[in-house]
């Protein structure tokens, strides 16, 4: 079990945010979380409720928020010790979920290559992680939309240096 209460005064109002997790039995683990403020309502407790499940290289995740208005499943599988392919499915209430597909390679103990394809607006992002040196990682990052592939002036390409 795990419990989580911050609290204070943020833009002039009151907020408690919280969060509960449980793991009743191996492999899955079901939350709640919310934020508490001055005028506290019922509603408040279960703004997002979740249910995670995860073993033998298989994971799944469903997600409620906005006091059940919203649903997000997300499926993550390790194809081996290498390779692991994920799919997200946003917005399954509204009718035709927006998709989300990635896959995530371990080229070698320092590498990692992640590319991910978002179906909303076709959107391609790539990756390379590199472990520079214990603590230090330095990740390239490229992104476009797949209606702006002909225009190179809108292909993103960017580094993130990590140290820790």
């Amino acid at each position: 079990a795990a419990v989580s209460l911050e609290g204070g005064v943020k833009g002039g109002k009151v907020q408690f945010p919280f969060s509960v997790g449980l793991a009743p039995v191996e492999g899955l683990e079901v939350g709640v979380s919310g934020t508490v403020t001055d005028k506290p309502d019922a509603s408040q407790l279960y703004e997002k409720v979740s249910v995670n499940y995860s073993q033998s290289g298989f994971g799944a995740f469903i997600g409620l928020s906005k006091n059940f208005a919203a649903l997000e499943a997300r499926g993550i599988y390790k194809v081996n010790d290498d390779t692991k392919v994920a799919i997200k499915a946003a917005d399954v209430l509204k009718g035709a979920p927006e998709l989300t597909v990635g896959a995530e390679y371990k080229v070698d103990g320092e590498t990692t290559a992640k590319v991910v394809v978002a179906q909303k607006d076709l959107g391609i992002k790539a990756g390379v992680k590199k472990t520079l040196s214990k603590g230090v990682d330095l990740t390239v990052g490229y992104a476009v939309k797949a209606a702006d592939l002909a225009d190179v002036s809108k292909h993103s390409v960017g580094f993130t240096l990590e140290c820790k």
